[in-house]
């Protein structure tokens, strides 16, 4: 079975929830008055301040068109600072209500049966950061060195079945969270760090000065999505559509730029999409102009990605299996019908 297929079940598995019985989950973020989305608040990828102190990255942008779409206004929102172990703590608690972050799923985080994946975010690779690349040519320049990596994690996983691999005899120091093992890694005490491209990515340019290097070597590539809590069915349905839509407006063409002038369009799905016709918008109880509000500010997926984690940022992440299915990634839209 192709991966495009593998993920079109997916999708549908995770966005085919009811959407006529308002959940607590839903009730709750609106009585609260704003959206709070987990992620971390330590990465250029995700979430960081910029000079004006407004929230920037990836999923702060994320979190504010999901702020749009339920409000009708994207000031809505918070970012709380939740590392990736304790997601699911942090959704069943309610301290959060959506985790994005770059959490992986795995087995372990579904038979929890606390939380459940909401919509595609993107596909990370994980790979090798070094502190003095030097003038190494491979990873057998790097035979025997030291790795730091996050205990009892995926990424500990895939290292030790890529260094069994290609016998490397590469030694993981292990560290309790993703900031522990980037602050060792910058101390030098190892000469790796393991982790997502994002993740790399963000401590690299973070560090410039010490000039460290992204490897080129992958070890393996993997989905990322957005989670919230299992009982909040709801949530779970708007978050899916919402996340589609930023697919489905990237497929059609419709951006930032050209928005304004579909009010006339006759496709059904674009007509729902952009809240001309209200009535879809409205059964699932949020703005109709919402969505079409966030593509104006923020454009379609492509727009968002190029420019906090893409082509046009500083971290220069290809998307490569993330793209739609049409540019040759694994991504397939739903209409919104």
């Amino acid at each position: 079975m192709k991966l495009k297929y593998i993920f079109l079940i997916f999708a549908v598995l995770f966005s085919a929830q009811p959407s006529f019985a308002e959940d607590a989950g839903l009730r709750y973020i609106k009585s609260h008055g704003a959206i709070r989305c987990g992620t971390s608040l330590h990465s250029r990828a995700f979430a960081y301040r910029d000079d004006d102190k407004q929230w920037q990255g990836f999923d702060a942008e994320i979190c504010k068109i999901f702020s749009s779409v339920i409000f009708g206004n994207e000031k809505y929102f918070e970012l709380v600072n939740v590392p990736q172990s304790e997601a699911a703590t942090a959704l069943q608690s309610g301290k959060v209500d959506v985790m994005l972050g770059n959490t992986p799923y795995s087995a372990s985080l579904d038979i929890s049966r606390r939380i459940v994946p909401a919509g595609l975010l993107y596909f990370d690779r994980q790979m090798f950061a070094a502190r003095q690349p030097g003038d190494a040519t491979s990873m057998l320049d790097f035979k025997g060195k030291t790795v730091c990596s996050v205990n009892n994690s995926e990424e500990l996983y895939n290292l030790d079945l890529y260094n069994r691999q290609y016998n490397l005899k590469l030694k993981a120091i292990r560290f309790p969270s993703q900031q522990k093992a980037k602050e060792a890694f910058m101390l030098n005490r190892c000469a790796l760090l393991t982790g997502n491209e994002t993740f790399l990515k963000s401590v690299v340019f973070e560090q410039q000065k010490s000039k460290p290097a992204v490897l080129p070597e992958v070890i393996t590539a993997k989905p990322v999505y957005a989670y919230v809590s299992r009982e909040n069915t709801r949530l779970q349905s708007i978050i899916s559509w919402i996340i589609n839509n930023l697919y489905l407006a990237e497929e059609y063409g419709i951006t930032s730029a050209n928005v304004d002038i579909l009010e006339n369009a006759q496709d059904p799905s674009i007509r729902n999409m952009l809240g001309y016709a209200p009535a879809l918008w409205q059964k699932f109880e949020m703005n109709p102009k919402g969505f079409r509000q966030a593509l104006k500010q923020y454009g379609n997926y492509k727009e968002i990605y190029n420019r906090t984690l893409g082509e046009d940022s500083v971290l220069n992440i290809q998307r490569i299996t993330g793209s739609l299915s049409s540019d040759g990634g694994v991504v397939i839209p739903y209409p919104f019908l």
